[in-house]
């Protein structure tokens, strides 16, 4: 019987987390699913579809329903009475025709709500009391109009001066798209799983939306024009005219909003909505001077600002995801110790490798993606990787991926995995022969003395520009002492303005659900306890054997993830090397076969 259970609960079938109704089990003498699974659809797995993945009260793992609760409330406090936040979750790209590419959550939603599907909007309201109040008075003296919603939050109790009301839009029911597509969210679920006060269909937002603006307007109207000239001093020839109060100055509702969202769900239908009832009232008011019923205000500072610092649980997932990462580059490493030169015939050089197929940038990328998510538990990669052989190190974001490996050559590899939302970014150079030349130790060894000093410098209060301005200083010095520059007289004047042509990006960047993560908090933020961020010099000597010798065409780039603490910073992707000799005994075990990580060494 524990058999059958783990047998149904992955079955396919009810793999998504849809139960309509208990299970009964009429061939064995148990007669219901140990589990006891919910009688809703949340359109993703939970605590009782995957008890193997999910814990009691976790939305997505390690991530609780209180702290998606939490987020909101911390959010949307920010924001002034009566504000709406107005939220799209991505939406179904396609590559092709009907072909969709696989589906990713944008980050600010999954941020909120913890949803992994599309076709979701959340509505987030900032409703006072006072305004709640108003508006259920004006409802008890005027019955509303047949078909017309409630406001949110009108039969909910309150604490305090105001309440967060959460609302969300899902699409209705289609039996036809869940033939093709499989089910998604339901009304239940989206309350009992998700927490949403109310949950309505995407089809009835324009409604609402009408409902809130009007409700608004009502507590706030707009003054005619007939009211603004019967009320101006120059409007009047009496002398008592200046003691009337001018006209209160109109507050247009603050609506949070992003336009410029990517593959947001419904984004050109919530333009429509939204330049409808701005005509709508300029109708009725019949003036041009009718001020905006409110005002679009960008939530992506707040988001960012609030992204910025991870909580412990979101420190601990960052944390995971660095590990498969890691584990997925010690594999490739693992690969590239059996590449081999060898002679075939006079003079005559070519590569081996056991299996032979695994002796590609094409090869290594593979593995990694089949470690990082077969046996790491990762969905996805952060980014497509960079597994770049000689001088293709030169290349950022090479990702043509296609060239034998050659021993000679040192191969750097920039990749990392998506694990429940939150990225890794890991770069490694290491000797795809074992052993680093004298020329790639040397400017191996730059990189690594900045990535040093770097990781010590990085903790509360310092920047990331903080940090690039010395990783530029001992770049530069050790590009003094190679002789790159053979014309400079200090390694100052590299420093000023010459250490481009051989490092040209920023040292790093913040890391969370999205690689580049919490992009609007620029370089020169602070860092925080909890803030993550990576930390990437590197070097790339352009291949002109002319000016620069044997050092031509080596790329080197060292990249950890980095954890800022109270007393400094911790490395979350210590699990793979950087130091030279350890890198040297990592590859000559691997290539004895003293250490193998498929075995789990």
């Amino acid at each position: 019987e524990r058999y059958l259970d783990k047998c149904l609960s992955t079955h396919p079938l009810l793999a998504d987390g849809c139960y309509q109704n208990s299970l009964v089990r009429t061939f064995s003498s148990a007669t219901t699913i140990t589990n006891n699974p919910p009688s809703y659809c949340a359109g993703q797995p939970t605590p009782e579809t995957h008890p193997e993945l999910l814990s009691p009260g976790e939305i997505t793992v390690g991530i609780t329903a209180d702290e998606y609760a939490a987020r909101r409330k911390r959010l949307v406090s920010e924001i002034p009475a009566n504000g709406v936040v107005l939220l799209p979750s991505g939406n179904t790209v396609y590559m092709s025709g009907i072909i969709p590419y696989p589906f990713r959550q944008d980050a600010d939603f999954f941020y909120l709500s913890g949803m992994i599907q599309p076709g979701v909007l959340a509505l987030t309201r900032r409703q006072s009391l006072v305004s709640i109040s108003n508006a259920a008075n004006s409802r008890n003296r005027a019955s509303p109009s047949p078909g017309s919603p409630a406001i949110d939050g009108d039969n909910k109790g309150y604490n305090g001066d105001d309440d967060i009301v959460f609302t969300l839009f899902i699409e209705a029911p289609s039996e036809e798209r869940s033939r093709w597509d499989g089910a998604r969210v339901d009304k239940a679920a989206a309350k009992a799983f998700f927490g949403a006060d109310h949950v309505h269909y995407v089809h009835d937002l324009p409604r609402w939306l009408s409902n809130i603006v009007g409700n608004h307007l009502s507590e706030n109207p707009i003054l005619s024009p007939s009211n603004v000239s019967s009320s101006s001093p120059s409007s009047s020839s009496s002398s008592n005219s200046s003691s009337s109060p001018p006209p209160p100055t109109y507050k247009p509702l603050p609506i949070y909003l992003d336009l410029d969202r990517q593959n947001a769900f419904r984004a050109n239908e919530i333009r429509q909505i939204l330049s409808a009832i701005v005509s709508q009232i300029e109708r009725q008011g019949a003036n041009d001077h009718t001020p905006a019923p409110f005002q679009i205000i960008p939530f992506k500072p707040l988001l960012h600002t609030a992204r910025f610092i991870k909580s412990p649980a979101e420190a601990d997932m960052m944390r995971r995801s660095a590990q498969i990462a890691c584990r997925g580059i010690r594999r490739c490493m693992q690969i590239c110790a059996g590449v081999e030169s060898s002679e075939r015939g006079e003079g005559e050089k070519t590569q081996k490798i056991t299996p032979k197929w695994q002796a590609t940038e094409a090869a290594l990328a593979a593995t990694f993606e089949y470690v990082c998510r077969a046996e790491g538990g990762a969905q996805r990669m952060s980014y497509p990787p960079v597994v770049a052989s000689g001088s293709d190190a030169l290349t950022i974001h090479y990702g043509r991926n296609d060239k034998v490996l050659d021993p000679k050559h040192l191969l750097l590899m920039d990749a990392g995995c998506e694990f429940h939302g939150f990225c890794s970014d890991v770069t490694r150079t290491w000797p795809i022969g074992g052993r680093f030349t004298i020329p790639q130790r040397a400017v191996y060894e730059v990189v690594l003395e900045a990535h040093r000093q770097c990781v010590a410098a990085a903790r509360p209060g310092s920047s990331i520009r903080q940090l690039h301005a010395l990783s530029v200083k001992v770049i530069s010095e050790g590009a003094f002492r190679l002789g790159l520059f053979p014309k400079a007289k200090s390694a100052a004047e590299i420093a000023s303005g010459l250490y481009r042509e051989v490092y040209w990006h920023s040292l790093g960047h913040n890391l969370g659900l999205d690689t580049h993560d919490a992009a609007l908090c620029g370089y020169d933020r602070k860092l925080e306890v909890g803030a993550v961020i990576t930390i990437e010099p590197g070097m790339y000597v352009p291949d002109d054997r002319i000016r620069f010798r044997n050092f031509a065409g080596i790329g080197v780039r060292i990249e950890d993830d980095v954890l800022i603490t109270e007393g400094g910073c911790e490395v979350l992707s210590k699990d793979v090397p950087v130091e030279v000799d350890e890198i040297e005994a990592l590859m000559a075990a691997y290539k004895a076969g003293t250490d193998d990580e498929r075995a789990g060494n």
